[in-house]
């Protein structure tokens, strides 16, 4: 779920409420907390959410028990990344007007973004009670599950998706069931290419039951994807689409082969590297580093990250702490805005970013690497499909697809996941990687 469409939605609700809507919340507000709050629900409106987390605080101070400032003080250290600040301001506002569910939905929320599955599944629940018809609450409910570790209830839930952005699931959709011999099925791209990297090794289950299979995608993966088992051909956005006996959304596959934690499909490498490529990738940086131990690139962020709130990005200077292992020789594969942090920063980085022009070429460069150590990344998912070892900075509110907890991974064998202890802080996941590192190259 874009986390920054999330909160707009959610503070549109909650700044959008008004005093003669509730009686029984409007006797909780004195004059002066009236006042603060209507400040900050106007502040709130025009996007300055600092200055109006401040007027709610004060309005919160003149009226304590009025769930209305408590809602929106919430909601805004939410948007501020303050899930910890956030989370007691909205349990009181929870507490206070309990068949609220914008403010059950805004409980779950706090808890997902510190990594308490548990007490977000709780929260969503009850929103989703409160008013069942609610998709963008159901996605987020299944993310949860999913990052529990209940694949059924998860998948089913996320294809919710549809009926949050207004969409209608193509069709006609395989279910999983009908048979599939001399069939075509055209699988449907969705939403980032770390999906399309992870989930395309289903494409193969659908050959092997006898379908002819398609994919929708960038034009720039379509030699790529087109050397995934089980693929027979890949089709660029923009062309149309194929005309096929089924569609199936790539997000559906997992709910329609039955996927459960024990069953996930880990038959890896299914993406491979041009080997042309990829020598040449090797011979460019043994001549950067003649004598390497261990070659490690580095994607320090995600170039991509949609929300106010980065959850996938690292700062570079936080990752300070891997500089001091000797016997690393670093590659920044970094691209995108973040890559301006490399010259303002003192690290042994060599940038190659600049010759990694296309999909292919980055496929190969990971494949050159004896490691990559990378936040949650499209690189990441390619390393993982290539089973090339990979370690994934992970934070407290990662995305569903890591679990909630481990170091392991039942999608990627060779990725090792190492998370924030504390939302927010990644020097301490530095830290660890590391340690770790130490003990490879000391031979533990």
């Amino acid at each position: 779920m874009d986390e920054s469409t999330f909160l707009a939605e959610q503070l549109a609700l909650v700044a959008g409420h008004r005093f003669n809507e509730a009686p029984h919340r409007r006797s909780a507000l004195t004059r002066e907390g009236a006042i603060y709050l209507d400040k900050a629900r106007i502040l709130t409106r025009g996007g300055d959410f600092a200055s109006a987390a401040s007027a709610a605080e004060r309005a919160v101070a003149e009226s304590p028990q009025s769930p209305d400032a408590r809602a929106l003080l919430g909601a805004l250290q939410l948007e501020i990344g303050n899930a910890a600040a956030a989370a007691p301001q909205l349990a009181a506002a929870a507490e206070l007007s309990p068949n609220w569910a914008e403010v059950s939905r805004l409980c779950g929320e706090a808890a997902y973004r510190s990594g308490d599955m548990h007490t977000a599944r709780k929260h969503l629940q009850k929103a989703l009670t409160l008013r069942p018809d609610w998709p963008e609450a159901a996605v987020r409910l299944g993310e949860t599950m999913l990052k529990l570790g209940d694949f059924a209830e998860g998948f089913r839930l996320i294809d919710a998706r549809f009926a949050a952005a207004g969409q209608v699931p193509p069709g006609p959709r395989w279910d999983g069931n009908a048979p599939l011999w001399g069939k075509s099925v055209l699988i449907v791209a969705e939403r980032e290419i770390g999906d399309l990297v992870q989930f395309i090794r289903y494409a193969d289950l659908l050959k092997k039951r006898g379908a002819t299979v398609y994919v929708t995608c960038p034009g720039d993966l379509v030699t790529l994807l087109e050397t995934v088992p089980g693929i027979h051909r890949a089709v660029p956005f923009g062309m149309g689409l194929t005309p096929t006996d089924y569609v199936i959304p790539l997000l559906g596959l997992p709910l329609a082969f039955g996927t459960t934690l024990a069953t996930v499909p880990a038959n890896v490498p299914y993406l491979t590297a041009d080997e042309g490529l990829t020598m040449a990738w090797n011979a460019y940086l043994t001549d950067q580093k003649p004598e390497s131990r261990l070659r490690v690139g580095l994607v320090w962020a995600d170039a991509g990250e949609p929300s106010p709130i980065p959850v996938r990005s690292v700062a570079l200077a936080d990752l300070s702490p891997l500089w001091t292992v000797p016997g690393v020789d670093w590659f920044a594969m970094q691209q995108g805005p973040q890559q301006a942090e490399l010259p303002f920063n003192e690290t042994p980085l060599i940038d190659i970013s600049r010759d990694l022009t296309s999909p292919g070429q980055i496929v190969a460069a990971v494949a050159a690497l004896d490691l990559l150590i990378s936040v949650d990344t499209p690189a990441a998912h390619v390393a993982g499909a290539m089973n090339t070892p990979a370690w994934t900075m992970l934070s407290a509110a990662c995305d569903w697809r890591w679990l909630g907890t481990g170091e392991t991974t039942p999608w990627y064998p060779s990725v090792r996941c190492f998370r924030q202890e504390v939302a927010g802080e990644w020097e301490p996941v530095a830290r660890r990687i590391a340690a770790a590192l130490t003990d490879v190259l000391a031979g533990a």
